[in-house]
């Protein structure tokens, strides 16, 4: 089981050019934080 990679070591973000700003404030934010929430709808929505 050692060998089955779940998680890569590194995730690769493409930042729309759209969303680009709210991405560095958030990615800022991340710096300070201690903890993270993910709090979303599973569901799409469809």
């Amino acid at each position: 089981m050692d060998i089955l990679t779940i998680l890569p070591a590194e995730w690769k973000v493409l930042v729309k050019p759209k969303t680009a700003d709210q991405f560095k404030i958030v990615k800022q934010l991340l710096k300070q934080a201690t903890e993270l929430v993910i709090a979303t709808d599973a569901d799409r929505g469809r």
